[in-house]
């Protein structure tokens, strides 16, 4: 049984500073300084790996899916007991404890694993699923011998955990451990990453100041794989930097230039606990004429995601867009009049941080204008 899920971006990529898309009716900058991508690579990640692992070595020890199959509801068996458990701060995690343990200590454990976790409201969204260790690889939509330690199912927020915790040593890992990584997973799903879907791209503060965008659009990385290129997924390698926040000391092992660094380490913390809400505005205006016939502002950009400008000035007058960033053009309107649009899709730097200036250029006529920017951050 295959499972896929797809990560369609739509972006364009800036040789020295944005990654984005430009829309009808307007134009990129000259060749050499922006190469458009209608859609940038759509990855349809397997939820399966071929024996022996995947293209770069990877043997996936876990899986995120969209939905659980309907296998891993049989696989707990007909004895699991729903317990609803508290941790110390009264969140209370749901757990459908198939263990066969009837004192429900290993859900408690479980549960108390998780509660040490750096954490936000997302943990009384989740649902912990034990199943015995030898239904495991069934209930995650795969088949015995393939090594899945654990699984996560955004559609359903659900972790699916075996009941026996030495079954993870035999990979170099702690049951905690996986535990830790899986709810990785969790923390993306209720994170925005717009226009990047979290759970494959990782959280806004941690995927920009990775770069993921520009290092998916070149190739370096694989969002969404969970098979042959299982080890170079920015979920994944998100998922690992977040359980060192609690276990600092386990081998990397994932993408090498993604290896956590303090830098890397405080932007995970801030995605749990400070994350990131939507998009900044601000706004250019002024008045343009014969004698002022340009008008400027600089951002400093730190964050990807769509950026995007609105223009609105005089019926009568023809004022243009233009963008620019790291020196080079982005992108400019050239309409008939001043109610003009500039949109990325997707705005990826390659430093990080990037000064990005928009002018908006008057052509003819006069009048007052304003200018709405709107940017990740």
């Amino acid at each position: 049984m295959t499972a896929r899920r797809s990560c369609p971006i739509a972006a364009a990529v800036l040789a020295s500073a944005l990654v984005g898309a430009t829309l009808a009716g307007t134009s990129a900058a000259p060749a050499g300084a922006l190469s458009v991508y209608e859609h940038a690579p759509a990855v349809a990640a397997t939820a399966t790996a071929a024996a022996g692992g995947g293209a770069d070595g990877s043997v996936p020890w876990d899986r995120v899916l969209a939905r659980l199959p309907v296998a891993a509801r049989a696989a707990a068996g007909p004895a699991t007991v729903v317990r609803l458990l508290k941790i110390a701060d009264g969140t209370t995690v749901r757990v459908e404890d198939g263990s066969g343990d009837a004192t429900g200590a290993v859900a408690t454990s479980y549960v108390n694993v998780l509660g040490s976790l750096p954490h936000g409201s997302e943990l009384g969204k989740l649902t912990v699923r034990i199943v015995p260790t030898a239904a495991l690889a069934t209930a995650c939509g795969g088949s015995a011998g393939d090594g899945v330690l654990a699984c996560y199912a955004g559609g359903g927020d659900t972790m699916v955990v075996p009941a026996d915790a030495s079954s993870a040593g035999s990979n170099g890992v702690s049951l905690d451990y996986v535990l830790a990584h899986e709810y990785g997973h969790h923390v993306a799903a209720h994170r925005s990453n717009a226009p990047y879907p979290s759970l494959d791209f990782g959280p806004k503060y941690w995927a920009s100041y990775e770069r993921i965008c520009v290092g998916t659009l070149t190739g370096r990385y694989a969002p969404g794989d969970e098979a042959s290129a299982y080890r170079r997924n920015p979920g994944e390698n998100w998922a690992e930097t977040y359980a060192r926040l609690t276990f600092p000391a386990q081998p990397w092992t994932f993408a090498p230039a993604l290896k956590p660094t303090a830098g890397a380490l405080a932007a995970a913390r801030r995605d749990v606990s400070d994350p990131w809400t939507g998009p900044r505005r601000t706004r250019l205006a002024g008045t343009l004429d014969a004698r002022h016939r340009v008008a400027r502002t600089t951002l400093t950009v730190t964050l990807d995601g769509a950026f995007s400008v609105r223009l609105a000035g005089p019926r009568s007058a023809d004022f243009d867009i233009e963008v620019t960033a790291g020196g080079k053009a982005v992108g400019h309107t050239s309409g008939h009049a001043a109610n003009d649009v500039l949109s990325f899709a997707s705005a990826c730097r390659t430093k990080p941080s990037e000064r990005v200036t928009i002018a908006v250029v008057r052509r003819r006529g006069a009048g007052p204008f304003v200018a709405d920017v709107t940017y990740a951050g």
